[in-house]
């Protein structure tokens, strides 16, 4: 008498990324889940299901804890922000002027001879 090996049907398997929060505490979950048959008559169980699921939470204690060191990135983009803003406004503030001084330039000249 021959048996067939056992079949595997992949099941259904689901990972959400981890979530990161500003104190440092991140959370993940998982799922997994699988169908096996067999037609041996030594396996009075068939099919045999398999589910797992799997939820973990994590909260560092002394390492990265608070808002200072998982916010820093946050900081440092608005720094660089008010920054850019800044250099911005200079930068009109100084087109304008140039502007204005070529007009004055051009039309001092122009008014002189009236």
């Amino acid at each position: 008498m021959e048996y067939l090996p056992c079949n595997s049907i992949p099941g259904r398997s689901a990972r959400f990324s981890p979530k990161h929060f500003p104190t440092g505490t991140s959370i993940s979950l998982s799922f997994n889940d699988s169908r096996q048959t067999t037609n041996s008559p030594y396996f009075n169980l068939s099919p045999t299901l398999s589910s797992t699921f799997r939820f973990q939470f994590q909260q560092e204690l002394l390492a990265g804890f608070g808002f200072g060191p998982n916010l820093r990135y946050l900081r440092i983009a608005q720094n660089n922000k008010k920054i850019s803003d800044i250099a911005f406004k200079n930068q009109v503030i100084a087109t304008v002027t140039q502007i204005e001084n070529i007009y004055w330039t051009w039309s001092a000249p122009t008014s002189r001879r009236r």
